[in-house]
């Protein structure tokens, strides 16, 4: 083999082994001059041990601040402190990270409020407990960054199907969750017989989408919460008997 003290080296990688291509660095051989390496050779060291959960946290946080094409491999991997390889290995494409980012959003959000929809409270106690457990989550950051679903997912639907799938997805079940509480409110006498119950849904899911966005654009969660109430007193002062605070009290 040639001494590799007068070479320079440039690794090229394959999907199956890298090669090293040494080249040449001494003016009185033919700057042409190559040789190869097969590095498959070498010993290879152990993998680094990585923690899954606070891995995704990281990447949540990446694509909850800064949206999918905002966010680059390279910031996730300085994130994490994990490799390339390394990341593609334990949860797949830069896309594949996204959509696990965005399930456990959702899951946590579907935690936070499952109990707040509660027919043993009045239906403004209970949707305001709703949006409070909701407004925990998007000012749990070191500042607000509104909703994972709402502010960084439609954008992306024009290129990514998938995410558009999961958008809708998502509005559909919380349609339907919300459907759920008004109709079960209606049969406990809490709603009148004639609502709509899939029409309060619809508003209740537009004021909540109202206010992702602005908790986006840095309202202070005081002022949100009365936007809720406000919006929610709209919403429900036809339709049930208790009317909710005066906003701000």
């Amino acid at each position: 083999m040639a001494d590799s003290s007068r070479y320079s080296a440039l690794c090229i990688p394959n999907k199956r082994y890298t090669l090293e291509l040494y080249l040449c660095t001494d003016s009185k051989v033919n700057s042409k001059s190559i040789y190869m390496q097969d590095s498959t050779k070498r010993a290879r060291g152990r993998p680094r041990a990585y923690n899954r959960a606070a891995a995704l946290k990281a990447i949540t946080s990446l694509f909850w601040r800064h949206g999918f094409s905002a966010t680059s491999l390279d910031d996730i991997s300085a994130a994490t402190s994990m490799s390339r390889p390394s990341l593609y290995q334990a949860f797949g494409s830069k896309a594949d990270m996204y959509q696990q980012a965005f399930a456990g959003f959702v899951q946590r959000m579907a935690t936070a409020t499952s109990a707040a929809l509660d027919v043993s409270e009045s239906p403004d106690v209970a949707l305001v407990n709703f949006f409070h457990a909701i407004m925990d989550i998007y000012f749990d950051e070191d500042s607000a960054v509104g909703c994972f679903v709402f502010c960084t997912t439609v954008a992306e639907t024009g290129n990514h199907p998938e995410f558009q799938n999961a958008l809708h997805a998502v509005i559909e079940k919380l349609d339907a969750a919300l459907s759920e509480y008004f109709q079960n409110a209606q049969h406990a006498n809490l709603i009148r017989a004639e609502s709509d119950v899939q029409a309060l849904a619809t508003l209740t899911q537009g004021l909540l989408q109202h206010i992702a966005i602005r908790a986006r654009a840095g309202d202070s969660k005081e002022e949100l919460l009365k936007r809720v109430k406000s919006g929610l007193s709209a919403i429900l002062d036809y339709h049930c008997s208790n009317s909710l605070s005066e906003p701000g009290s």
